[in-house]
């Protein structure tokens, strides 16, 4: 069982039938195949969350600049303003990634000011926009939504609401709640 567990077996256990010294070993390495096998499936798991992170900005910057390539769009100052937004969120979850490659107790360090909500999330629809425009007009299939027949509409209330959080984290997690919903509403539906 140990030489299964150092070849990445982590699903082998060794019977507890004994009360002895070779008893207590039985079980230590059991406890020790369970906290493999657990940190082995955090890791693929990390690794799966790792790459949807990665894969919704850079869909976006290949949207953008495809349009600017093919002559769909124009290289005008807001639509590079878009890639560069979608090129500094590359640059800050790689930024995550390396802390977390840091961190040996789990925990992401947060960022954390406070902001007015409804500016805040205002400019990330905006975004969201202009990456599904561009994407609608990618001839080519990116894995990502390429749906503008979908309405975003946001509803603050009040619309002076502030917000004491990370902007990143906050930002990853509206962006994909967003990217999920539109992809997931009925034709010409409304996401508030």
């Amino acid at each position: 069982v140990a030489r299964a567990i150092s070849q990445g077996d982590y699903t082998r256990r060794v019977r507890e039938s004994r009360r002895d010294e070779l008893g207590d070993l039985a079980q230590t390495i059991n406890v020790m195949a369970d906290e493999l096998e657990a940190q082995d499936q955090q890791r693929k798991e990390l690794v799966a969350n790792v790459s949807h992170e990665l894969r919704t900005p850079i869909a976006g910057l290949r949207a953008v600049l495809e349009n600017i390539v093919d002559g769909v769009t124009e290289a005008d100052p807001e639509t590079m303003r878009t890639a560069l937004k979608q090129t500094e969120r590359l640059g800050r979850l790689v930024e995550t990634l390396l802390d977390l490659s840091r961190l040996d107790n789990g925990v992401v360090p947060l960022k954390m000011r406070r902001f007015e909500v409804w500016p805040y999330l205002s400019g990330v629809l905006k975004e969201a926009n202009r990456v599904a425009a561009a994407r609608a007009g990618m001839a080519t299939g990116s894995g990502s939504h390429t749906r503008t027949d979908v309405h975003l509409h946001l509803d603050v209330s009040p619309p002076e609401l502030t917000a004491h959080a990370d902007p990143e984290r906050i930002h990853q997690v509206v962006a994909n709640l967003i990217d999920n919903a539109v992809k997931h509403s009925p034709p010409h539906g409304r996401v508030t």
